[in-house]
């Protein structure tokens, strides 16, 4: 049974927060109480989590957000499959500071592809981390929040149009509830990073004007070998990372990142994009590229070259640089140079362990009775992959609209284990189209 209080509280959190944000007289009185409840609340109140996605990205998260608050409780496990939750239960439960907030007893733990309905309807469960294959996290998004959860979702948020749509749709339900949703892009929630964009939002870089992003690495992804029992859904959705229906390919499911942090740094998203990409060393049965070199255009006019790959034996690299009238600003370095050599700001490295950040971000707000909202831009950034990932693969120009209105829907609507797998060849440039 759900303890009444603890439910008050979380109720005039979100209540607090819904009429803030609508501008109505009565939000000052509901917000002062919500901080007086979730002051008492710090000291006693349970914030009771499910973690949907017991994979390794699951696994950190759900550590991360018991370290973030120590009111904090994982109550419920969900996964397709059972491995993972007992892979979590063995590994977060031999981890000093938080195994004793782990209560996940037989019956809270679910498995199957509908393992997400079943942890939702679970009245005890207040936030849901959302850490599935990225195909799926549209559905699971949108039923979180009409099951009146908060949200910590990874990233990316969809793989095709109509998973943005449902994102969105989700987005404003959230809103209208007052439920926090956070997001896995937690470039967003490291200190030294926001300084460095104070920097350049203050002027310091001159006039923004073009930016550049490198990220190349050899072979990411691990396989799973194929067993007799296994169906071809199960097999994909174990191998999901290689296929574009579950994954989004990794302009999406990883540079996501740098996009985002790039598009941050700018203040604006691109309106189109044309891209090269292909498919030259992968050896795995999926259908992703091992390389993409993109360029964007912005309605201001600034340009922005993107390039990332998997290829092993290659020369790695990593870059984000920024630059401007008066400057070059290096990302990943904290720093603003002059273009005529001047250091302009140096920040100091990292300060803060961006993973945890994002967690102890959404809890502080919680408890003061202000949840946080990042759906708009975990759309925003996930539409700027997929832009990047369609132009490559129909050799074509593509526009954010095109993607936004995009009917072509990778990820099936209904799905079972015995559910044939998508079709989806690799694509060939100049003759693959987007829907």
């Amino acid at each position: 049974m759900t303890d009444p209080s603890r439910r008050s509280f979380l109720k005039s959190s979100a209540l607090a927060s819904a009429t803030l944000a609508v501008g109505q007289a009565a939000a000052q009185e509901d917000k002062a109480e919500a901080v007086k409840n979730a002051a008492h609340a710090g000291g006693s109140d349970v914030i009771r989590v499910g973690l949907i996605g017991c994979g390794g990205r699951g696994r950190g998260a759900g550590v991360q957000t018991l370290r973030a608050d120590p009111g904090t409780k994982i109550v419920a496990l969900a996964d397709a499959f059972a491995e993972p939750m007992g892979t979590f239960l063995k590994v977060a439960g031999a981890i000093e500071d938080v195994k004793d907030r782990i209560e996940v007893g037989e019956e809270n733990q679910y498995t199957g592809l509908d393992c997400h309905t079943k942890l939702l309807e679970n009245e005890d469960v207040d936030l849901v981390i959302l850490a599935s294959p990225p195909g799926f996290r549209p559905s699971h998004y949108m039923a979180s929040v009409a099951a009146g959860k908060h949200v910590f979702t990874e990233k990316p948020v969809a793989v095709d149009g109509p998973g943005l749509r449902l994102t969105q749709d989700a987005n404003q339900m959230a809103k209208d509830k007052g439920l926090s949703v956070v997001s896995g892009l937690c470039w967003r929630y490291e200190q030294a990073m926001i300084d460095l964009i104070d920097q350049l939002r203050d002027g310091l870089a001159g006039k923004l004007m073009a930016a550049e992003s490198i990220r190349y690495s050899g072979l990411v992804g691990r396989r799973e070998p194929r067993e007799a029992s296994q169906t071809d859904f199960e097999h994909a959705v174990r191998n999901w990372f290689f296929r574009t229906w579950l994954s989004g390919d990794f302009c999406v499911e990883q540079f996501v990142h740098d996009l985002d942090m790039v598009c941050w740094a700018l203040g604006e998203y691109p309106s189109s994009v044309i891209c090269a990409g292909g498919r030259e060393t992968r050896e795995d049965d999926g259908n992703i590229f091992d390389h993409f070199a993109a360029n964007f255009v912005f309605d201001s006019g600034v340009k922005y070259a993107a390039s990332t790959r998997h290829q092993a034996g290659c020369e790695n690299r990593y870059h984000n640089h920024v630059v401007g009238t008066a400057g070059v600003c290096d990302l990943m370095r904290y720093k603003i140079t002059g273009h005529g050599g001047t250091t302009l700001y140096r920040g100091k490295g990292a300060k803060t362990p961006m993973h945890q950040a994002e967690h102890n971000f959404m809890y502080e707000a919680l408890r003061k009775g202000e949840p946080l909202h990042n759906g708009d831009y975990m759309v925003d950034s996930t539409a700027t992959g997929i832009m990047m990932r369609e132009a490559a693969y129909t050799g074509k120009s593509v526009t954010r609209e095109q993607v936004m209105t995009s009917q072509e829907r990778l990820f099936p609507e209904t799905y079972a284990w015995d559910s044939p797998v998508p079709t989806q060849p690799v694509a060939t440039p100049g003759v693959t189209t987007l829907g």
